[in-house]
């Protein structure tokens, strides 16, 4: 008998941009630590925890701890930040169709365990 019971989660969320509507994310060391940068504020900014997070060249994810309208708050200004970004820099062809940002809540514990491996085993793909 199996008595392991996957206890219910209510304030986590996988978050993840659309790697295929951008040309390129980052490609610079200094890109990479932009960005990694940028989401940990903008998480701090939405009173949100970071408990994953991982950047590569098209796109990105991360596991955010936080209440649901900080995700939505999240969701609206990484995207706002990482055009004007795009824009500033001189390469607002980099976003080709805009960024499209998807938070997906997660249930339980087991889930949350399964969604912080794959977002560590997602850069290893890239």
């Amino acid at each position: 008998m199996d008595d392991f019971v996957s206890k219910p989660i209510h304030d986590c969320y996988h978050i993840y941009s659309d790697g295929t509507r951008i040309l390129v994310l980052c490609d610079e060391d200094d890109d990479f630590i932009l960005m990694m940068n940028l989401i940990a504020v903008v998480a701090y900014y939405c009173h949100l925890t970071v408990l994953a997070l991982e950047v590569m060249s098209t796109h990105f994810h991360c596991i955010l701890k936080g209440a649901p309208e900080g995700i939505v708050k999240f969701q609206k200004e990484i995207k706002r930040l990482i055009v004007r970004h795009f824009n500033r820099d001189g390469h607002p062809e980099r976003v080709k169709n805009s960024i499209w940002i998807q938070a997906d809540p997660i249930h339980d514990e087991e889930e949350l365990r399964r969604k912080i491996i794959y977002v560590f085993r997602n850069c290893t793909d890239d």
